[in-house]
């Protein structure tokens, strides 16, 4: 996977936060297994730029919580927006019962990339949802 990444952010750690110009309305961060994470409470969100290195075949890769389930009768879910386009919405956290973070890979398309030496994304959780925990932001190429 390393060899793949282009740019990498853990959540919740504040060098990587501060160096990917992290912005947070209403989110926090903890530990969970001694890894860091980032989740949001309603109607809140945060957000980072990633850099591309000069790459337009990208895909974001985030890392969640394997063994995650709703609450209170609400699924997990989250939007993810690109430079403010909504490029992702995710409900597909099935409690598969790892004890560990599992990664989900997501092709970004090159138009959206292109002549681009930064992208922001923004993180919220999807209307009616409990937003995951989130330890691992990846650019891969």
């Amino acid at each position: 996977l390393d060899h793949r990444t282009v740019d990498a952010i853990v959540p919740g750690e504040q060098q990587p936060e501060a160096d990917h110009k992290f912005q947070n309305n209403g989110s926090t961060s903890d530990r969970q297994e001694n890894k860091t994470y980032r989740t949001v409470r309603r109607n809140g969100s945060f957000s980072y730029d990633l850099y591309t290195d000069g790459n337009e075949k990208l895909s974001l890769c985030l890392g969640f919580w394997g063994n995650e389930s709703g609450q209170y009768g609400r699924q997990r879910g989250l939007d993810v927006l690109i430079d403010g386009t909504l490029f992702l919405s995710e409900t597909d956290f099935a409690n598969n019962g790892r004890e560990e973070i599992v990664r989900k890979e997501y092709p970004i398309d090159e138009t959206t990339v292109k002549g681009k030496d930064k992208i922001r994304i923004t993180f919220q959780p999807k209307e009616g949802c409990m937003f995951p925990k989130i330890f691992d932001i990846r650019f891969l190429k």
